[in-house]
């Protein structure tokens, strides 16, 4: 099985192993025990396997499916962790207790590597920078930080991120066999804010349904769930208990010692009546808060860029609210109708194509017009290889896995913001992926 029945089959696994472990009265493989130095193989691992990862431990990750912008991939990179997914029927030949080495960038997994080798993988890392960058004409851009673990915020951290640009907060309902309450996700979000003081920290609302089963919540089972019910249309439909109970968590958080800083931005967005019916809900919470008479704040709000109908619709939405976040992983998926889960599409999924690239130039322009600033938090941002097409693009802020910050630091200090836009220019222009990819190819020698 590929794409949609793949996933859901995972989630059916998902189940049938947390009965049977309960029935047997028997531990599933300890993710959180591994010994220092391990590199984990695996058929498959799902976002909660993922998140329960230590990354103190394990050394790296490889698999037999999955893609790059599936989310266990994606998590992976946001704990530091090197992944390599989709290796197929090799990891078969692959015995344990094997020396191997995960290079990431490369997308390889090197059995017996050689100390050259390790020692060209070392070499390819970006020395940290903990303070802010400019281009080289001065203009500043935050590079922050995707996460949604305690660990990846230590990540991040580490890594000199300028801040977080998306918090994932459904990692905080997965795993476990009932929701977190509001002094939990209270505390989760504060912890978060104190880690980036004076920093701008983006937390994404609850986004769960497509890749990501929550079984105690009780998710309809759907043909195309990446199509389905998922993101602010469960907050506003299905569980408005959850989204009532995180919304309340989070005005106390921004009136919190470091809130300043709290932004907050809905997932799946795709009409403007769930931005205002958002709102209402938002008001509607802090008049309740204020009844009770708790301290709270209404944070800056705004909204994921991940549909088409976003897109179009992008200064319509900006001017309902203070930013837009571009999630290029799903808009790509929609723009271009391949599912990022399905190897036989691969290459169909690429932020490189021609639509993809107007559709993010149009989104940033629109949203500028009305006066929103404009993020991005896709594994397109983390790409240092792309840092001065996006900077060209307008991007006002790139939020990505924290093992890449200091390489795409390192770019951005060295991009001139008329060269950037040239560049877009000239990228927008083109007429294939190809041709793209070959114009980026040529401004780099």
């Amino acid at each position: 099985m590929e794409g949609r029945m793949a996933e859901r089959a995972d989630d059916l696994r998902d189940v049938r192993d947390r009965l049977l472990r309960a029935l047997l009265d028997v531990d599933t493989v300890d993710l959180e025990g591994f010994p220092e130095g391990t590199v984990l193989l695996a058929k498959r691992l799902r976002p909660s396997d993922t998140a329960r990862l230590d990354p103190e431990a394990v050394a790296g990750i490889a698999t037999t499916t999955g893609g790059r912008t599936a989310h266990t991939a994606i998590m992976a990179r946001a704990l530091s962790i090197p992944a390599v997914v989709g290796l197929g029927d090799r990891l078969d030949a692959v015995s344990g207790g094997t020396d191997v080495l995960v290079d990431g960038p490369a997308g390889e997994l090197v059995v017996s590597p050689t100390e050259s080798r390790q020692a060209a993988a070392s070499d390819l890392t970006a020395p940290v920078r903990s303070e802010r960058v400019t281009t080289l004409d001065g203009r500043e851009i935050p590079v922050a930080a995707n996460v949604g673990t305690s660990a990846a915020i230590n990540a991040a951290t580490d890594h000199g991120a300028d801040g977080i640009g998306l918090f994932r907060t459904e990692l905080l309902f997965l795993d476990r066999a009932t929701p977190p309450d509001e002094d939990e996700q209270y505390e989760a979000v504060t912890t978060a804010l104190e880690s980036f003081p004076g920093d701008r920290v983006v937390v994404r609302t609850l986004d769960i349904g497509g890749d990501k089963s929550v079984p105690y919540l009780d998710l309809p089972t759907e043909t195309n769930p990446f199509l389905g019910r998922r993101g602010i249309r469960l907050s506003l439909g299905d569980h408005t208990e959850l989204f009532e109970t995180q919304l309340r968590a989070l005005l106390r958080a921004a009136a919190s010692e470091y809130g300043d800083g709290l932004a907050v931005m809905l997932p799946m967005v795709s009409r403007v009546s769930e931005v205002e019916t958002a709102r209402d809900r938002i008001e509607a919470v802090a008049a309740d808060l204020a009844a009770e008479g708790v301290e709270h704040a209404v944070p800056e709000l705004g909204a994921m860029v991940e549909t088409p109908a976003a897109a179009v619709l992008a200064g319509t939405l900006a001017s309902r609210l203070d930013f837009l976040s571009i999630g290029t992983n799903d808009l790509t998926q929609y723009v271009m109708a391949a599912d990022r889960e399905n190897d036989a599409v691969a290459d169909l999924h690429d932020p490189l194509h021609p639509a993809v690239l107007r559709t993010i130039e149009q989104t940033v322009t629109a949203a500028h017009d009305a006066g929103a600033w404009v993020g991005m938090c896709g594994e397109m941002a983390g790409d240092p290889a792309l840092t001065r097409l996006l900077v060209g693009l307008g991007l006002d802020e790139l939020s990505m896995s924290a093992t890449t910050v200091p390489a795409v630091k390192k770019q951005l200090s060295n991009t001139e913001t008329g060269t950037a836009r040239t560049l877009a220019e000239e990228a927008l222009s083109c007429d294939t992926h190809t041709a793209v990819r070959d114009l980026l190819a040529d401004t780099d020698n």
